[in-house]
């Protein structure tokens, strides 16, 4: 979240110059690893693990999003 919240700040700088895109690019992707981490921890939290994907059908990786 931390990270997120630093490439947020580049990309609110670097609004109309020619690093704009590159920067959202970034941010989307942290923006994108910080739901699944959220994703993740719910899963971990809930009572109910029935909504846990099971560790033999998917990767961490796939999990996380990496």
């Amino acid at each position: 979240m931390n990270r997120q919240a630093q490439l947020d700040e580049t990309y609110q700088r670097s609004l109309g110059t020619g690093s704009e895109l590159d920067a959202y690019m970034r941010v989307r992707e942290a923006r994108r690893q910080v739901s699944a981490f959220d994703k993740w921890l719910h899963w971990v939290d809930d009572e109910d693990v029935s909504t846990a994907p099971r560790a033999e059908d998917l990767a961490l990786e796939e999990v996380l999003g990496h």
